[in-house]
């Protein structure tokens, strides 16, 4: 993956008076085993997934927040537990722990592969501005069980950024890889989309299976791309 060129330094520069976390923070979804359940304070937001025509509200997640510290140089852990409802019936709860939270994060979802039916969601949690990074989680859920299947870190900022996404397959079969579209370092205007990190996921006697395809962290795909011929394709 590129390093951020001289070009994209100057547009968070005057895109962006808020400071920049940086792309390699830490992630950790690891359940908290100290983490008594009565120390859940109250649900902080909804992450809607569905609707139903009247407007029936058929899933979504309820996140509580547990607790939050922070360290010597004020970067906040937090943890939150996920509850999983689908039509009105509890499906199972997920606790995770985020490292370099920030106060003020939105939360949001989406059915990945189905927009209707899907078993695999997506839930994305970060501070709505440009240059900050996007915290992204891919659970599955299967009956009253809640499997934590990927996670990565995403970042956006006026058309340039680093992403992940599906690229084909099923809920319980399906590709992903990493992507980015960031400045050329040596020509103006111009910007390089690459691909990296392509991983294979797959359900096998109800445990996932994970494969990476590619070397991790190294581009397998590259193409320079004015701005403009970019968000045309």
């Amino acid at each position: 993956m590129r390093p951020f060129g001289l070009l994209l330094g100057l547009l968070l520069l005057l895109g962006c008076k808020d400071k920049k976390q940086s792309i390699s923070q830490h992630i950790d979804t690891e359940t908290p085993k100290t983490l008594p359940e009565e120390t859940v304070i109250s649900k902080t937001d909804t992450i809607f997934f569905f609707y139903e025509e009247p407007q029936r509200l058929k899933e979504y997640v309820l996140v509580r927040f547990l607790d939050q510290k922070f360290d010597k140089d004020s970067i906040c852990t937090a943890n939150f537990k996920l509850d999983f409802i689908k039509d009105k019936k509890p499906l199972g709860s997920y606790k995770i722990q985020i490292k370099g939270f920030d106060q003020g994060s939105d939360w949001s979802g989406s059915l990945e592969l189905d927009s209707i039916a899907s078993p695999l969601k997506s839930i994305r949690v970060g501070y709505p501005a440009c240059g900050y990074n996007q915290n992204n989680f891919l659970f599955h859920t299967q009956g009253k069980k809640i499997d934590l299947v990927h996670q990565w870190l995403s970042m956006s900022d006026s058309g340039w950024g680093t992403w992940g996404k599906i690229v084909s397959g099923t809920p319980q079969d399906f590709y992903f890889r990493m992507e980015s579209y960031l400045p050329d370092d040596n020509e103006e205007e111009m910007g390089i989309s690459e691909c990296f990190d392509s991983t294979h996921f797959e359900l096998k006697d109800n445990r996932w299976a994970k494969k990476l395809l590619t070397p991790q962290g190294k581009a397998y795909r590259s193409k320079k791309l004015s701005f403009n011929d970019f968000h045309k394709s």
